[in-house]
């Protein structure tokens, strides 16, 4: 799921540590909500891949995603119910 260990613990410590009891809660928790969703071809680019998503996976028909230039991602609720991302202004 992550390219290398100082990814994970800078992702636990700015996502996780607050609200788990401990990593492997956290990181059992993301598993399962990538699993949820089919996982478009890597030789896609972003926009390409949010495109893919849509067309995919039924629960992000109508769903803002977070996109850059070089990624995206799906937002949650504190329910881990899939929600629209919040825009930038």
């Amino acid at each position: 799921m992550s390219p290398g260990t100082r990814l994970l613990q800078g992702q636990w410590e700015k996502h996780g540590a607050c609200d788990f009891s401990s990593p492997e809660q956290y990181f059992g928790t993301t598993l399962s909500l990538a699993q949820r969703f089919k996982v478009p071809p890597e030789n896609l680019n972003p926009k390409q891949a949010v495109r893919w998503m849509r067309d995919n996976n039924p629960a992000l028909k109508r769903i803002w995603l977070h996109q850059t230039r070089t990624e995206f991602g799906i937002c949650f609720d504190k329910n881990f119910d899939v929600m629209s991302c919040p825009r930038r202004r």
